[in-house]
Parts: structure tokens; C-alpha cells; sequence
């Protein structure tokens, strides 16, 4: 794990934040070498800061996609019977289970939401 840079304290916590998780990412996963990914992760940083400086950003946790994913999991594993284990399994109650299985089989079975005809291009 790399130290914060003497350079990177002087700037906004959350771009030196940035940079450090960068170039950590950059070693763990890519097996850059410490120098080449903090200067890559500051670059990073630097560009961000460049492009949204001033903006108020909110970075979302991401769990509705987990979510989703998770929901056509249970979907494609239900195969008309649910089982009384998955509650446990998903951390979900029976009954949220049910709506899950319920909601995903409509999503689907439904018809396209805009058909070709329903906008004026098809016969």
C-alpha cells in the first residue's frame, strides 16, 4: 500500500481520496508498480478535478443494480416452485420473494412498451 504524497495533502481531501483509491486499484488489480500508479492516480484526479470541479456529485451504492441482478436470479432459479430456504439464502423475506417472482415474470411477459406501430412508424 502506497503512502499519501506530500503533494496530495495539499489538495481537496476528496481528490486526494480519489487519487490514493486510483492508484490502489491500479496495483491490486493491474500489478502496477507503486510509483507509476500514484502518478496515474493523480493524473486521474487531476482530470476529474478539471472536468467536474465545482460540480456536486453524488455517487450512488449501486445496490438497485445488485438488486436487479439479484431479483432474476431468484426469478430464473424459481421455475414455478419457491423454496422455503431462499429467504435465508437472500437474506429476503418469503414474502418479498414472492413479489420479486411476481414483478420479474411481468416484466418478462409484458409486451414492448413502445411497439413500432404505437409510434407512427409501423403499418
Amino acid at each position: 500500500m502506497i503512502q499519501k504524497s506530500k503533494e496530495m495533502v495539499r489538495l481537496p481531501e476528496i481528490i486526494n481520496d480519489l487519487a490514493f483509491h486510483a492508484s490502489q486499484v491500479l496495483i491490486e488489480s493491474m500489478n502496477i508498480d507503486s510509483a507509476s500508479a500514484e502518478n496515474a492516480g493523480q493524473a486521474i484526479a487531476d482530470r476529474m478535478m478539471r472536468n467536474w470541479g465545482g460540480q456536486s456529485i453524488y455517487f450512488p451504492k449501486g445496490i438497485s443494480g445488485r438488486a436487479s441482478e439479484r431479483d432474476y436470479q431468484i426469478y430464473s432459479e424459481c421455475d414455478g416452485v419457491i423454496m422455503r430456504s431462499w429467504p435465508k439464502k437472500y437474506n429476503l423475506t418469503l414474502q418479498w420473494i414472492y413479489k420479486i417472482v411476481k414483478r420479474v415474470h411481468t416484466e418478462k411477459t409484458a409486451p414492448a412498451a413502445y411497439a413500432v406501430s404505437d409510434i407512427g412508424y409501423g403499418v
